[in-house]
């Protein structure tokens, strides 16, 4: 099973101290987060953020000087780079994130996108759609060329997250066993099942949390579940988690 990791804004200040740090840890892939649209919707009269506030943005990114930095210096130093991606369910906003994403995947050498099928998507207006969300899920998968994921959390709403689901190469539950999750190493067969009967997932990565942990931490459980479910690869939430846990990743890589 292939070690990855998430990495985000702050990663980009510095990024060749944190390609050193992910490739010390034993991480072969590297998930770039290229924005934040968590606060986007979409309702019945345009785009809105924070609730009310009405925008013309249907997407956006972080610097993309930055962003091209970090991706190149992600793969010359071998990593698989994939981007995680967050849009809003319109037709200018699907639009505009596929011919982003297929303009930075040509330019840095990007393996595949992740779609983070939280808020935006689960709690927006399908207007442009006709509120059909299985044509907007049609729209955007149609798009984007290269292999494209979808992460989302474990319980995730059938309705608004299967038809991302079911038409994406694989999905990633986040099976985060933290200290407030709840969840158990048991917890992991579960969400993985219902990722594949409820939602539809063709393949399965799995998600591991690297923040909020008990001693001794639920990490190498949380992988040695993810491994057993045959999970493609396990993707840790985030980056600066590997200041902490970085060695324990890698004597888990070393073992296994």
């Amino acid at each position: 099973m292939k070690l990855g990791v998430w990495a985000g804004k702050a990663q980009l200040r510095n990024p060749q101290k944190w390609i050193d740090l992910i490739l010390e840890s034993g991480c072969e892939r590297v998930d770039l987060v290229v924005n934040d649209m968590s606060r986007y919707r979409v309702r019945q009269n345009g785009v809105v953020t924070n609730g009310w506030r009405r925008t013309s943005k249907h997407f956006d990114t972080y610097d993309v000087e930055k962003l091209e930095k970090f991706g190149k210096a992600a793969t010359d130093a071998g990593l698989e780079l994939h981007t995680l991606f967050w849009a809003v369910p319109t037709r200018k906003g699907f639009i505009s994130a596929a011919c982003w994403l297929h303009t930075f995947a040509e330019t840095v050498g990007v393996r595949g996108h992740v779609l983070d099928a939280e808020e935006p998507i689960t709690q927006s207006s399908y207007v442009d759609y006709g509120g059909d969300v299985d044509r907007a899920a049609e729209h955007l998968t149609s798009m984007i060329r290269e292999p494209l994921g979808v992460t989302h959390i474990g319980y995730a709403p059938v309705v608004t997250v299967a038809p991302f689901v079911s038409r994406a190469r694989y999905a990633i539950p986040q099976t985060y066993l933290t200290s407030t999750s709840g969840l158990t190493d048991d917890s992991i067969p579960r969400l993985i099942h219902r990722s594949q009967n409820k939602l539809g997932a063709q393949d399965i990565c799995g998600a591991f949390a690297m923040y909020r942990q008990p001693k001794p931490s639920n990490i190498g459980v949380t992988l040695s579940a993810l491994k057993q479910c045959r999970a493609q690869a396990a993707i840790g939430w985030h980056c600066s988690g590997l200041k902490k846990y970085g060695a324990e990743l890698r004597e888990w890589s070393k073992n296994e």
